[in-house]
């Protein structure tokens, strides 16, 4: 019974040291696993809530890109629109004037080249330009006023006193002619007024004096 008194002093440490270690209890397996296994789970649960968040910015990202589409897209269209008010009207394929002050678009067409020497009858090469001008006030300035006015130079009828009393006669008589050409090109009547001027407002030259002015009233 007494035996282990015997042993060496080294020996008996080393007893002691088994005995302590033996009798401690080590933590059950589940116990150690368990943090292991909640890990995947907490995982899994983070993953769609990160889904949802991406999925979230993306869109709002694509709402904030189409809105900088349309806003640049507005400011062309007005921009486009800015340029289209600040150019003058004009009529396409004809030499015409525009008078802000007035509102005043003019074609000017000369005599020399609607009409034969002391006459009034429209040449058939200058209707094409005429067709131009009908072709724009129905488009464009429906509903506005049109005037027509008659020019000639001031050298007195000499050749044609049979048809014309004076330059006044003749260049009423030419206004008429284009404004009833006009209307036959569908032009509304109502809309035109002929005016004769006569010799009264000459140009530089006598070709430029002789002339029938279109002249439509924007406004």
């Amino acid at each position: 019974m007494l035996s282990w008194m015997r042993l060496s002093p080294l020996a008996l440490l080393v007893l002691i040291s088994l005995a302590c270690s033996s009798g401690q209890k080590q933590p059950p397996a589940q116990a150690q696993s368990a943090p292991l296994t909640n890990r995947p789970a907490q995982q899994t649960a983070v993953a769609p809530a990160n889904t949802a968040n991406q999925q979230q910015i993306a869109a709002m990202q694509a709402e904030l890109a189409a809105r900088e589409a349309r806003i640049k897209e507005l400011e062309a269209a007005r921009a486009q629109g800015a340029n289209k008010d600040s150019e003058d009207p004009k009529i396409a394929g004809v030499a015409s004037t525009y008078d802000k002050a007035k509102r005043e678009l003019t074609v000017t067409l000369q005599s020399d080249i609607l009409f034969a020497p002391g006459s009034a009858d429209i040449r058939p090469e200058a209707k094409p330009s005429l067709d131009k001008v009908a072709s724009a006030i129905k488009k464009d300035y429906t509903g506005k006023k049109v005037r027509v006015q008659g020019h000639t130079d001031k050298d007195p009828i000499v050749r044609s006193t049979d048809k014309w009393i004076d330059n006044m006669d003749l260049s009423q008589n030419r206004a008429g002619a284009v404004a009833r050409y006009l209307m036959l090109k569908g032009v509304d009547m109502k809309s035109i007024v002929t005016v004769g001027f006569g010799d009264t407002q000459p140009k530089t030259t006598k070709a430029q004096s002789r002339r029938v002015e279109i002249v439509v009233v924007t406004d």
